[in-house]
């Protein structure tokens, strides 16, 4: 995913861009404790909203969508306190229209992450992170679609229910290309625990060993460079040709996570998306979506 905060919007902006420095680096970029243990994590995830009526430029229609992600990460010990993390992600959007619109008919990225992370003491853990990334709509994947997201990390564990983590991320695709990140995860209490995170926020109550539900906030988008114009059948020499999309929704909803065998783990989302765009931020259009319905299919396996 590529953060990206619409210069022509000013109070989306603020919100979007508020929302990455609070919380991106809790979750984007954290190791998974397998991972961490030498071992591998594979994931695998399926997501539909539903229909949502599109306001914007005309012609504007409706659209669905249906989402695909596959996840690799791992990590190779260098030295004592120093692990290579590397992994690999495939995301595909797939858009269904009603009527004819302006956005094109799949989104999709290919990223690999690559960092280093080094235990300072019991107390303090240093991350370095860097992202490349190709992403495109419709047509095959090609390098003018690259961007590569940088990302610096300090992970202060304040005991052993509670750990910041601040940091810098840039990426030169963005309109702010430099931001601050900050994140907590709480455990506040036995089963009960906080975490503010990109691209995921919210409180989880462990029922039973095998069984957490959730409440949560989630995002799920990124930005996509076009190479021809959906209005004109993705002529190229159209006025959205050879410039970047930035897709975004907002979600709220609710969660049950239920681990089958100690390496697999499925999960069950169900919410609403509290905000939906498409925004040409290079041509200052903005298409937007309603408050559609949506529904998550995740499996975990840690190895």
């Amino acid at each position: 995913m590529i953060p990206h905060c619409p210069h022509h919007r000013p109070r989306h902006r603020l919100l979007l861009c508020a929302a990455l420095a609070l919380g991106l680096s809790a979750s984007l970029l954290a190791e998974p404790q397998k991972a961490r243990e030498g071992g591998l994590e594979l994931s695998a995830r399926y997501s539909h909203s539903g229909s949502s009526e599109l306001s914007g430029p005309a012609p504007a229609g409706k659209v669905s969508m249906d989402s695909f992600q596959l996840a690799l990460r791992t990590g190779t010990p260098l030295s004592a306190g120093t692990r290579l993390l590397y992994g690999l992600d495939w995301t595909r959007h797939e858009l269904a229209f009603a009527d004819a619109n302006s956005l094109p008919a799949t989104l999709k990225t290919l990223t690999l992450p690559l960092g280093v992370s080094q235990r300072l003491d019991e107390r303090w853990r240093l991350l370095a992170m860097a992202s490349p990334q190709l992403a495109g709509a419709d047509g095959s994947l090609s390098t003018a679609g690259f961007a590569l997201p940088l990302t610096a990390l300090a992970h202060y564990t304040a005991s052993p229910t509670l750990t910041w983590s601040f940091g810098l991320r840039h990426n030169s695709r963005a309109d702010i290309s430099l931001l601050p990140l900050v994140g907590v995860s709480w455990t506040f209490a036995p089963d009960w625990n906080f975490e503010l995170g990109w691209p995921e926020s919210g409180l989880s109550y462990k029922v039973t060993p095998r069984l957490t539900l959730r409440a949560n906030a989630t995002v799920q988008g990124g930005a996509y460079l076009l190479d021809g114009d959906p209005r004109l059948d993705n002529a190229r020499t159209g006025a959205l040709a050879r410039t970047w999309l930035d897709y975004r929704e907002l979600r709220a909803g609710v969660a049950a996570s239920y681990a089958l065998t100690p390496a697999f783990s499925l999960r069950v989302d169900l919410g609403r998306v509290l905000d939906q765009r498409f925004d040409y931020t290079q041509r200052a259009l903005t298409v937007k979506g309603g408050h559609p319905a949506y529904l998550t299919l995740s499996v975990l396996g840690r190895f």
